[in-house]
This record gives structure tokens, sequence and C-alpha cells, in this order.
């Protein structure tokens, strides 16, 4: 007799929504099996970056399950997932955008970038950067700081930490979640001083 997660290998995607939201973890995991892939690639292509590609594609699936009870999907499961990815790649690029206009609005200002990335704006940022680290849970910070600084991969990670490369995922997950609603914050909180400052 087929396991239920078997039974579901072959169900159309109206059925696995359903079970999705009703909390079956078994139709989740035949979600991500099927579409992350295909996701992974389309990140990829967009962004030109491997692990950033994965942490939108982990981060898109993570938000899917915390949301499942509230879902309303009016289009097809795979038009949704492509569409979600595309609107997170888009955000990335809209954040990014943000910071780049603030160094255009302080070269407008006259004074050089760097020159004000020196003084205390920039300081600030980095301490925020530091604090916020400093308040992540060891083995995060661990994860994290591999990643970011020491640049291995999530299965290097997973090897030399001795965790499954799940956890490194999570884990990298969730210490960018937190990193990025500070910095964000700090930086349209600048972009916006420096306009009414002017």
């Amino acid at each position: 007799m087929l396991s239920q997660g078997a039974s579901l290998e072959k169900a159309e995607d109206s059925r696995l929504l359903r079970l999705l939201s009703e909390g079956d973890e078994q139709a989740y995991i035949v979600i991500y099996n099927r579409y992350a892939p295909l996701l992974y690639i389309h990140a990829e292509r967009m962004l030109s970056d491997t692990d950033l590609a994965q942490d939108v594609v982990h981060d898109l699936f993570a938000a899917l399950w915390d949301k499942r009870e509230q879902l309303n999907i009016a289009i097809s499961l795979k038009a949704y997932l492509y569409k979600s990815i595309r609107n997170r790649v888009l955000d990335l690029f809209a954040k990014e955008k943000v910071r780049l206009d603030y160094r255009d609005a302080l070269q407008h200002k006259g004074e050089p970038v760097e020159e004000v990335e020196d003084k205390y704006q920039y300081r600030e940022l980095e301490d925020i950067i530091d604090s916020e680290l400093g308040r992540l849970p060891e083995q995060m910070r661990k994860v994290f700081l591999l990643s970011r600084i020491d640049e291995k991969s999530y299965k290097e990670i997973a090897e030399e930490l001795q965790i499954a490369e799940g956890t490194v995922k999570k884990q990298i997950y969730m210490a960018l979640k937190r990193l990025r609603q500070r910095i964000i914050y700090f930086i349209i909180l600048l972009v916006f001083l420096l306009n009414f400052i002017y």
C-alpha cells in the first residue's frame, strides 16, 4: 500500500493546495519538490547569484507554509509561485535601488560618498549590523558568517558544523530576515532625513 506522500506525488495542484491549507506537511513537501528546483533556476537567472537565489526560494516556501491558512490563490499554483519569485527578486532590486539612490543623493549634494561613508552614518550602520549579529543565537551567527564572510556553500557549512543542509538554509533565512529589517529601516530613514535637511 502506498504511503500518503507517495500517493500525493501525482496529485493535482488544486488538491495539494487544499491539503496545504489544512496543514498537511506531505502536501507541502510535494509542492516544494515539484516546484523548488524550477523556481531556483528562474531566480538564479534573474539574480546571477546562486546563494541569493536559494535564499529567495527558501524565503518563498517558508512564507507559503506560514500563511497556508490564509492562501487565496486565484491563478494556477505554478503561476502564483513564479509571480511570487519575480516579485521577491524585484523587491530585492528595489531595496538595492534605495541604497544607490542614497549614494546618488549624497553625490548630488557635492559631498563625496567615500567621505560621508567614513562619517557617523556609515559607522552607525556597521554598529547596527554588528549589534544585530551579536544578538543572533550562536549557531545562527556562526552559519551566517561562514556563508557571508567566508563565502562557503550550504553544503560546506553543513559538513563543517555537522548539521543538516536544511538547517543551514533555515538559519541563514532567519538571520537575513532579522538583518534586512534593521538595515532597510536604517537606509530609508537616512534618505528621508537627507531630503528633509536639504
